[in-house]
């Protein structure tokens, strides 16, 4: 399901602009291709995990990004 009001790239800015700089925005989706996983990146992301997600993959990444690594 596409998100309805807003792209990803969109709500990153969102989130850079009026919650944090510093928050980690990990995206997760369907769109696996090698150009969308660099636009996310580009637009802010800091990481870039598809579905269907690879349980250890999501833990290891939400880890690193949390400082426990």
């Amino acid at each position: 399901m596409q998100m309805p009001e807003m792209d990803g790239g969109g709500l990153i800015q969102r989130i850079r602009e009026h919650v944090s700089k510093d928050l980690p925005v990990i995206i997760i989706t369907t769109q696996g291709e090698e150009h969308s996983r660099d636009l996310g990146l580009s637009k802010g992301a800091d990481g870039y995990l598809t579905k269907p997600v690879n349980t250890h993959e999501l833990r290891e990444t939400v880890m690193k990004y949390l400082g426990r690594n």
